[in-house]
C-alpha cells in the first residue's frame, strides 16, 4: 500500500487534490473531517477536553475558539493532550474514519504542529 500525505496552507488545493485521488479509486482519509467528528457532540475528544478545560465545552461539543485560548495562554496545556491516554482516545476516534487501517497497529503517529509562542 502506498500512503500519500497532502499538506499545505489554507487554499492550497488539498481538498481538490484529495477529491481527485478519491475519484481515481484511492481511499482517502480526511483529517479535517475526523477532527470535526472528534470535537462534535459525542466525539471521542469531548470527555478529554471537558476533564481539563470544562469551559471549552458548549452544547456537548468542543468550542474550538475557547480551547484555542487555553492552549495559547499556556503552551504546557498542549502536553495534556499529548498524554498516552489522550492519544489513545483520539486515535480510537480517528480509526473509525481511516480506510483500511492495519489492525495490527495500536496507533499511528500523527504529527501535531504547534505554533511558536
Amino acid at each position: 500500500m502506498i500512503i500519500v500525505g497532502l499538506t499545505g496552507s489554507i487554499g492550497m488545493g488539498k481538498t481538490t487534490t484529495s477529491l481527485m485521488f478519491k475519484e481515481a479509486g484511492a481511499a482517502v482519509f480526511d483529517a479535517d473531517a475526523c477532527v470535526h467528528d472528534l470535537y462534535a457532540k459525542g466525539g471521542a475528544a469531548v470527555p478529554i477536553i471537558k476533564a481539563v478545560f470544562p469551559d471549552a465545552i458548549k452544547d456537548g461539543a468542543i468550542d474550538r475558539g475557547q480551547l484555542s485560548k487555553h492552549l495559547q495562554k499556556d503552551p504546557l496545556h498542549i502536553q495534556v493532550l499529548r498524554r498516552p491516554k489522550s492519544k489513545k482516545l483520539f486515535y480510537a476516534g480517528s480509526k473509525k474514519k481511516l480506510p483500511a487501517w492495519p489492525e495490527s497497529n495500536e496507533s499511528i503517529p500523527m504529527p501535531v504542529r504547534v505554533p511558536a509562542a
